[in-house]
């Protein structure tokens, strides 16, 4: 394997090579089309309900094999035609200053069913510090409540999903109270049954009255490491188009290049993991996205891999690559591809592929 500051030379020399290479290609597109028709069958499929209405769900609540609507407003179920019939409110969604602004859906106590996590805000006009709730299912679709502590604010999103990657779901409750400071607030689920215990994992952001509110937000793998990261919708009550959403990386398993690729100045990279872990640096002037089961997705193009040696991961769970750029001009608009591979040495099925992290030599 190449050291550190031959690495970046070498990889120029296959960047070249690579272009090369492409000049001899020819890519195609397939553009594939579809049409989708509606009808308007509100008349006849839903009741009518006189409650508004600002959040649903489609998931099997009462697990008889067709999909159901959990809303703000109740639970409606499917009598397997697609006609739905409202049975009875959601405990805790009508009456007093609290509105259900937002719900997810999915199995928090491990038993089989679907449960709901709802996000509680105040009414118009109204200040309250309100706590959400989470929302138990006993099989047929009849719910229990548990308010959820330690997060007393004016929630308008609700997530579910594996965050820390042990197996049980995680919750996130996003926030926006004009009077005080406002966090997100992340639950981490201990896995026990029927009940869970859901603790405050990690609270995001410290936003003042006249700064970003967060309104909506996702869980989703953004980055492509197997693992959720966290996508919030802000928007600013002073000021309501100069909102700045954020995208939160999940560090369970990440590569990051804190500063920018310069000349003549060293190239930072960092590789998250598990303590123990053992992380493989890799590089490559070329992207590419092959399937590497069971590891993952590989992100750089093959022909031109460079290996750049391991480092076992420390109790900090950050291990750090310095790679010397050298000052020559020919370095300048270089495309550097880095990704990393950890691996659990005992537990070989734990092995896995961070992201792609993409960079580009500059002169600052």
């Amino acid at each position: 394997m190449p050291g550190p500051p031959a690495a970046i030379a070498l990889l120029a020399d296959r960047d070249r090579k690579a272009r090369r290479e492409h000049e001899a290609e020819r890519d195609g597109w397939i553009q594939r089309h579809g049409r989708g028709f509606f009808a308007d069958v509100t008349a006849t499929a839903l009741p009518s309900v006189a409650t508004l209405t600002v959040a649903v769900e489609a998931a099997d609540v009462d697990g008889d094999g067709d999909v159901d609507l959990v809303a703000n407003s109740g639970v409606y179920r499917n009598d397997g035609s697609g006609t739905f019939q409202l049975d009875g409110l959601v405990p805790g969604t009508s009456g007093g200053a609290g509105w259900h602004y937002d719900l997810a859906v999915g199995d928090i106590d491990r038993d089989g069913d679907l449960d709901a996590l709802v996000a509680t805000g105040t009414s118009v006009g109204l200040v309250e510090e309100l706590e959400s709730d989470y929302y138990e299912n006993d099989g047929t679709g009849v719910f229990s409540r548990t308010t959820l502590v330690g997060c007393p604010y004016d929630s308008r999103g609700a997530a579910i999903g594996d965050i820390d990657e042990d197996g049980d779901v995680d919750v996130v409750i996003a926030n926006t109270l004009r009077v005080i400071s406002t966090r997100t607030c992340i639950y981490r689920n201990d896995g026990t049954t029927p009940l869970p215990l859901l603790l405050p994992r990690l609270s995001i952001g410290t936003n003042a009255p006249d700064r970003d509110q967060t309104m909506g937000m996702a869980l989703a793998d953004f980055d492509g490491d197997r693992d959720l990261d966290l996508l919030l919708s802000n928007s600013n009550p002073i000021n309501p188009g100069d909102g700045e959403s954020r995208l939160l990386v999940n560090l369970r398993r990440h590569l990051h290049a804190p500063y920018v690729a310069s000349l003549g100045k060293d190239y930072h990279l960092d590789v998250y993991g598990d303590p123990g872990e053992l992380a493989l640096l890799m590089l490559s002037p070329g992207f590419a996205r092959i399937s590497w089961a069971p590891y993952g997705t590989l992100g750089l193009d093959p022909r031109f891999l460079l290996f750049l040696g391991t480092q076992v991961v420390p109790s900090s769970r950050v291990v750090t690559w310095q790679l010397p750029l050298a000052g020559t001009p020919e370095l300048l608009g270089l495309p550097i591809y880095s990704q990393a591979l950890l691996a659990d040495m005992p537990r070989t099925a734990a092995t896995h592929l961070t992201n792609v992290e993409v960079d580009v030599v500059v002169n600052h």
